[in-house]
């Protein structure tokens, strides 16, 4: 039965089982095509299909474009030479996001932070990992033998500080974790 499918190609399916079909082999065949002629809405406001088939054009490589957010995008001075193949639109209109300065990308980062920090689901998150990262690195210290004063009268007394501390860091840390368990 796929023969007999693979052999019929009906209309607007792509058939990549065909051995007449080499897209699947050939890497300089496009991975995906059209399988209607007709722009699509955002081809039509950016000035149709090209020549090479669909897309935006690949005359605005050189010209400014603003990204959703209102950062004005300049392909010709934002990407290497090397690399201004991959910023220009792939043929299923897909392109790459701009890239962000550091200054930009560490202001989006606390911005998103703040605003699932300010959800409860977020501020118990962040409590909980901070107090396991506090608890851990404790006990890490503590079993590195990191704060020589805790060892009194010696390290291995099991009523030192020192020892009393790791028990009371295990608890902790095993209540924390066994608190995930809650389905």
């Amino acid at each position: 039965m796929s023969t007999q499918f693979g052999d019929s190609d009906p209309p607007g399916v792509i058939n990549t089982t065909n051995a007449n079909s080499s897209a699947a082999t050939d890497p300089s065949k496009p991975k995906y095509e059209r399988l209607s002629a007709e722009p699509t809405e955002r081809e039509a406001q950016a000035g149709g299909i090209t020549e090479k088939g669909v897309g935006l054009q690949n005359e605005m490589a050189g010209a400014a474009t603003t990204s959703s957010d209102g950062t004005t995008l300049d392909a010709a001075t934002s990407t290497p030479d090397g690399d201004r193949e991959l910023y220009e639109p792939f043929e299923n209109g897909y392109h790459f996001p701009p890239k962000y300065s550091t200054k930009d990308s560490l202001q989006h980062g606390a911005v998103a932070f703040w605003k699932y920090f300010t959800t409860p689901l977020g501020f118990f998150v962040v409590i909980y990992a901070l107090n396991v990262v506090a608890w851990g690195g404790m006990l890490f210290l503590l079993l590195c033998g990191a704060a020589p004063a805790m060892c009194y009268p010696s390290c291995e007394d099991i009523d030192s500080p020192r020892r009393k501390w790791i028990e009371w860091d295990s608890q902790i840390l095993n209540a924390l974790f066994c608190s995930q368990a809650w389905d």
